[in-house]
């Protein structure tokens, strides 16, 4: 669910949230509007996540605070600290980048992060590596300046 930031309170409530993206648009706004409908149902969608939308022509104030100089923008909050921004109507881009804040499930953050080596085990090499045709310089003749180069299997 999108909440709407009517205020300079409703703002400050907002950073108060874990990760909180607020949506700044107008309503006159060709863009915004194709964009809105992506934005309200990823606030369905999105676990952990905050929505917010505040109009730029309601609360100048918070506008101005924030820097917003062009419609849609889309600020990305954590703990109350801009980490991120993303401006323009593209759909895709947008959901990309939401859900890279979306909350991870437990069984995916207790994962190990790096893969571990089982000791005496030996690196193998990629076949792609292993039939790679040789490179063979090619003799120059008398006055040429560039090799081309030759391949041999």
């Amino acid at each position: 669910m999108v909440q709407v930031i009517e205020n300079s309170e409703d703002y400050k409530k907002a950073l108060k949230s874990k990760v909180a993206i607020i949506d700044c648009y107008a309503v006159w706004c060709g863009p915004c509007k194709v964009i809105s409908p992506v934005f309200e149902k990823l606030s369905r969608e999105v676990k952990g996540v905050e929505f917010f939308k505040l109009d730029v022509d309601e609360v100048p104030s918070v506008v101005a605070e924030l820097g917003v100089r062009a419609m849609p923008t889309f600020l990305f909050f954590e703990n109350g600290v801009k980490v991120n921004e993303f401006v323009g109507a593209n759909p895709k881009g947008l959901m990309k980048l939401i859900t890279a804040y979306q909350e991870k499930p437990k069984a995916e953050e207790e994962k190990p992060k790096a893969k571990e080596e089982k000791p005496g085990a030996e690196e193998e090499k990629p076949k792609a590596e292993e039939e790679k045709p040789k490179v063979e310089e090619k003799p120059k003749a008398e006055g040429e300046t560039a090799s081309s180069p030759v391949t041999s299997q």
